[in-house]
């Protein structure tokens, strides 16, 4: 009798699945070890922007605000068929600005002259003539956003004590400490490019519920101490 060949299920990550500020701190210091600085530019980024990960490959110089510390998030790139990439505007076409630390603005501008560089020295070689992406190969062809996802895996293998999550979920990271730090909802929603409140709120609606009572526990102290 044959045996069935029968293909066991992948492991599936829990939705909204995000890292506390101390796994952040301990994946910083593995990314400034182990990594290229590039590397640690695009997880320090998806950290602090909350931008998705076509939208993060997709960032232009002409996107960095070095005098306001502000990042556009306008448009991302999209896997095709093959090894084809096509910029498209991002979800739901809305464009927005987040403000990012200046260390990492500086970090991206001097990025941005390595980038520059290259491309001076690929000369006809140069592919995307007219885009400047700061993620990119030597030649100025982008990262495929399903790459970033394939790097991450491997990293997270090398990395078995940090919490194995997926490169999205460190969006879900950054929504998580902003709630945890207090910000107003509609600030988070803003940065994560959410069409309305709602969606925000259908997210992580249940830590805004924790952070909500233990701001209320604040009040309680006042009656203990009246008493």
């Amino acid at each position: 009798m044959k045996k069935a060949h029968v293909k066991m299920p992948k492991l599936k990550y829990e939705e909204g699945q995000a890292y506390n500020a101390n796994q952040v701190k301990l994946l910083f210091e593995r990314l400034n070890n182990c990594e290229t600085a590039e590397k640690r530019f695009l997880v320090e980024l998806a950290v602090f922007s909350a931008a998705r990960q076509g939208e993060l490959v997709a960032i232009e110089e002409k996107h960095l605000n070095t005098e306001n510390n502000t990042l556009l998030i306008e448009q991302a790139l999209v896997n095709l068929t093959g090894d084809r990439i096509i910029v498209k505007e991002t979800k739901g076409k809305r464009k927005r600005v987040v403000t990012i630390p200046s260390n990492i603005i500086n970090d991206l501008v001097t990025l941005a002259a390595v980038k520059k560089y290259q491309l001076e020295k690929a000369g006809d070689e140069r592919e995307w003539n007219e885009h400047f992406f700061l993620f990119s190969n030597e030649f100025g062809k982008p990262y495929r956003p399903d790459s970033i996802s394939q790097w991450w895996d491997r990293f997270m293998k090398r990395n078995p004590d940090l919490p194995r999550i997926r490169f999205h979920d460190l969006r879900h990271t950054s929504a998580t400490l902003l709630i945890h730090a207090g910000e107003h909802p509609k600030v988070i929603q803003s940065r994560l490019g959410h069409s309305n409140i709602t969606t925000t709120m259908n997210t992580y609606g249940h830590l805004l519920q924790e952070t909500d009572q233990r701001a209320s526990s604040h009040f309680d102290k006042l009656f203990d101490e009246k008493d």
